[in-house]
């Protein structure tokens, strides 16, 4: 009797528990899908289409082609929901250089195109045609050619955002572009990217895989660290005794005073190996991605950025801008007002080549992505 009284008991248990996920699971489900409300018929006081995703949004849609994001179901089931893509590229366009911090998968659905993924300081092309699945890992530099002659390249994508900074949706980070999108690159001061590009400083770089956290042991410096949009998020003197964190995937520099040595000590939130990345100087993802498709990034031709990314032949810490001569000071003043005319295209990001084509574009609503037209 007793053991019966105790199944029933464990029976009840868990038929409570299964009812009182089902209407979390529910009101989660209504929660998240406001937006539906509406749409599909009642059943008994539960959603008929829980588990159909109707709602697409255009994050790009631009000439060269477009994108569209559809949302997973979230609440308590889900803890991280997964973002479902769908890229469509018009022949000769590009995939703006860019790093996520989500992964990214890949499935080429119609077309062909050329991948470009940098991987421990290497970049590796692959060509991808119909039924070909690649996987970009999250803070991995990456752009995307449609190949195919004529023909329009339409790739799914999954987006994971679980290792995502948790700002409400995946952020990209654009290693090339104008204003819109606006690149990484364009959060510095020109006079900071002019001194990165032959100058004094530990290089402009990216923690891809850890959250760095840092102390100054001596003298005094600055950190600048740039948001996932390309602007200012902090440019602060700091001294002995401050301490500073940088979250992962945002862009930063520390920069030594003229007064004497700068010394800190940092440490980083990961399990795994933190490999920084760069961003200019002599081992950095310009270099490694030079070419067609970083010069059409920028509207402008593969020489002036070559002349721009040599010009600094150190890596990591660069060397003192006070030993320079006077010349080459003046000259530094000068490639600052370029670096800044380059990173600023306009009020919309114009691509512009040899052959005189120039096409303009706005990217509509928030910029996850974006696309440009690109000539062989």
């Amino acid at each position: 009797m007793r053991n019966r009284a105790t199944l029933l008991l464990l029976v009840l248990v868990l038929c409570h528990g299964a009812c009182s996920m089902a209407m979390g699971f529910y009101r989660e489900g209504e929660e998240s899908g406001r937006e539906d409300k509406g749409r599909g018929r009642e059943m008994g006081g539960q959603r008929e289409d829980w588990f159909l995703l109707h709602d697409s949004k255009h994050v790009v849609k631009t000439n060269a082609g477009e994108m569209r994001v559809i949302k997973s179901f979230g609440g308590r089931i889900l803890y991280r929901p997964l973002y479902m893509g769908f890229i469509t590229m018009e022949p000769k366009t590009l995939f703006v250089p860019q790093y996520l911090d989500s992964s990214l998968v890949l499935f080429i659905l119609r077309g062909e195109a050329k991948i470009g993924l940098i991987y421990k300081d290497e970049l590796t092309e692959r060509r991808l045609k119909i039924g070909d699945i690649y996987r970009v890992p999250a803070g991995s530099t990456f752009y995307l050619v449609n190949t195919g002659e004529g023909q329009r390249l339409q790739i799914i994508c999954s987006i994971d955002p679980s290792e995502s900074l948790g700002l409400g949706a995946f952020q990209s980070f654009f290693v090339g572009g104008g204003t819109n999108p606006t690149s990484i690159l364009s959060g510095f001061e020109p006079e900071t990217l002019a001194t990165a590009f032959n100058g004094s400083m530990m290089a402009p770089h990216v923690n891809p895989t850890a959250t760095e956290y840092g102390i100054v042991l001596r003298g005094t410096g600055t950190i600048h660290i740039v948001f996932p949009n390309g602007t200012h998020a902090m440019n602060a003197r700091v001294s002995e005794g401050d301490v500073f964190w940088v979250p992962r995937y945002f862009p930063f520099c520390q920069i030594a005073s003229r007064s004497g040595p700068f010394e800190f000590f940092g440490f980083t939130t990961s399990a795994r190996k933190n490999r920084p990345e760069f961003l200019v100087g002599a081992s950095s993802i310009l270099r490694t991605l030079r070419g067609h498709e970083i010069a059409a990034s920028f509207g402008t031709s593969e020489d002036r950025v070559r002349r721009i990314i040599d010009a600094q032949r150190e890596a990591v810490i660069l060397p003192s801008a006070a030993a320079s001569p006077p010349d080459e000071m003046m000259k530094k003043e000068a490639k600052s007002e370029r670096l800044s005319k380059m990173m600023r295209i306009g009020n919309e990001m114009a691509m512009a080549f040899d052959y005189g084509t120039v096409l303009n574009f706005r990217c509509r609503g928030r910029a996850v992505m974006c696309l440009a037209v690109f000539f062989f």
